[in-house]
């Protein structure tokens, strides 16, 4: 955003008050990336679907895809007893074994010389996310001061959070890394046996398996994926579930929803935190919702600043004046903040007088007004009052959500 005054405004009026033009950042729409939290193979979701999660189904669609497993999971499941229970001791016994899975698999990238580089590669990442997220937030907070300082035409803590933004700004460029912050991964022997050794801990801790939980784990999928309270009253009206299953579900659903993403999990890497992921999603609908009516806002409040069309004087004027320098500009800005606030304090000759000195440094000889000047004035400093006072009911840009660590 510019805070000079061109050429144009300076021959405005012998007022010599003409405020900044505004620009404001344009904002578009932003596609939300989600991750899926549960990967099961196309006939057990064709299944699920069918009967709105009935376990039974889903587990006969689940043997029939079977050998199409990954490691031959559900080959494996076959072979073991599920678990049983109430919904609610199902549940606890989840949430369980996905505790203790994700600590022994923490424990293993944290203290198993195997995965050493992949640790370092790890922290690495997030120092360099943390400064990027860092310098990002300051971004945007000195642009939302600057705005807030430009709609109260506050020109002296304008400039202080310009410079502090132009600073902002090297800095961030100076930090990025060359491919941005890469995202760690490791080989795909590793997570193997990252998975294996952390599953085979679990058991051992929780007393149960995943492969026991399967049948389980297959049911709360097909309740989670009923992604509107109607499609969910309808899954309990139609037997597919209890009511209070479906109230168990609901109320562990953070939990499950972890435990589902775990478990259907060979990732290579580290998964971005639930909740952080949740909450950027809705930051996000808020943020797009907020700046969509803001860039409406705000360009309702540029029309209303077109001014008049400059008098022909004037333009010829303009045409006959040579470029001036970059110390002429600076002192022609200067005098013309100290014409606008003459102006404001009702000292209108003051302000005439630093607008002749603006003028001679530009190379135009200092005369009187004419009529149509300064009715092109008046009109101007009119359009600018208004173009204000809407800006102003805008307010200052809503600002985008930083995406947590880990989300792609």
């Amino acid at each position: 955003m510019s805070h000079r005054r061109s050429l144009a405004a300076v021959l405005a009026t012998a007022l010599a008050v003409v405020a900044p033009t505004p620009a404001h950042a344009q904002f578009g729409k932003f596609i939300k990336k989600a991750a899926e939290k549960v990967a099961v193979d196309k006939a057990t979701e064709k299944a699920a679907a069918a009967v709105g999660g009935d376990s039974s189904a889903a587990n006969a669609a689940s043997g029939a895809a079977g050998d199409s497993g990954a490691g031959g999971r559900r080959a494996k499941r076959a072979a073991v007893a599920e678990a049983t229970g109430t919904t609610e001791e199902l549940i606890r016994t989840a949430i369980s074994y996905d505790q203790a899975y994700m600590a022994a698999r923490t424990s293993l990238l944290e203290t198993d010389a195997r995965f050493a580089s992949f640790k370092k590669a790890r922290a690495d990442y997030e120092r360099c996310h943390a400064r990027n997220a860092a310098n990002e937030r300051a971004t945007q907070r000195y642009q939302r001061l600057m705005e807030e300082a430009r709609l109260a035409e506050n020109d002296a803590a304008y400039k202080k959070w310009s410079d502090s933004l132009s600073a902002a700004m090297k800095a961030k460029a100076a930090s990025i890394a060359p491919g941005g912050c890469e995202i760690p991964e490791m080989s795909e022997e590793l997570a193997r046996k990252a998975r294996e050794e952390a599953a085979k801990a679990a058991e051992s801790k929780a007393g149960t398996s995943e492969a026991a939980l399967a049948g389980f784990q297959e049911r709360v999928a097909g309740y989670l994926r009923l992604s509107s309270a109607a499609d969910r009253r309808q899954a309990v009206s139609s037997g597919a579930y209890t009511a209070a299953d479906a109230a168990a579900f609901d109320k562990n659903r953070d939990a499950l929803d972890a435990w589902l993403s775990h478990s259907s999990w060979g990732s290579t890497t580290i998964d971005p935190d639930p909740k952080a992921v949740a909450q950027y999603e809705a930051e996000m609908a808020r943020y797009e919702s907020a700046a969509e009516s803001y860039k409406t806002c705000t360009e309702a409040a540029n029309a209303a600043a077109q001014g008049p069309q400059m008098p022909p004087s004037m333009m010829q004027q303009q045409m006959n004046m040579k470029p001036p320098t970059e110390a002429q500009m600076a002192e022609v800005q200067r005098l013309g903040e100290l014409a606008e606030a003459a102006h404001k304090n009702g000292d209108n000759a003051k302000a005439m007088a630093y607008s002749d000195s603006a003028q001679k440094i530009l190379g135009i000889k200092a005369t009187a007004s004419s009529p149509e000047q300064q009715q092109y004035a008046r009109e101007s400093i009119a359009a600018h009052q208004k173009s204000m006072a809407a800006m102003k009911k805008c307010g200052a840009p809503p600002e985008h959500p930083v995406k947590p660590a880990y989300m792609r």
